[in-house]
């Protein structure tokens, strides 16, 4: 092989590797967008959430959103806790509320919580309640939030 034809296929094989890890950092969440939105689902009687634990990249809103029918936040539908070592205390970290946004008949099928991000690598437990709409029995859950 010639010296210009190996320099040509070095070159090639810079440039596909370059895409290909260019192309792997486009689907990153940015600094700070917070996670995406977590669905919450009701299945059989029991709370289940599609990412757990949630991890928040720095300061940002982190949504949940009830996408089963007939179901919707009860009222202290997100709520954080300090349940001691290894999670720390949310008190100062978390700032939560329902939204009364109306989508169809489900008034309160969102709930958002602004993170303030203050400790790298802290973890947080919180409880998930839902309720049919309405309200009814509270069904309740307890996942992980956790910043990088």
């Amino acid at each position: 092989m010639t010296k210009g034809k190996h320099m040509l296929k070095t070159a090639l094989l810079v440039v596909a590797a370059s895409a290909v890890t260019l192309a792997g950092c486009a689907g990153l969440p940015e600094k700070g967008a917070g996670p995406r939105v977590t669905n919450v689902t009701v299945e059989n009687g029991y709370v289940v959430i599609d990412q757990e634990p949630i991890v928040i990249r720095g300061k940002g809103r982190v949504t949940w959103n009830v996408i089963t029918p007939g179901y919707e936040f009860a009222p202290n539908g997100i709520e954080f806790k300090n349940p001691g070592p290894p999670y720390k205390d949310a008190a100062d970290e978390f700032r939560c509320a329902r939204e009364g946004k109306r989508e169809g008949a489900r008034e309160s099928a969102i709930f958002h919580c602004d993170a303030a991000h203050s400790q790298r690598g802290a973890m947080y437990r919180y409880t998930i309640r839902v309720q049919p709409l309405g309200g009814g029995r509270v069904i309740e859950f307890d996942p992980t939030a956790m910043n990088d």
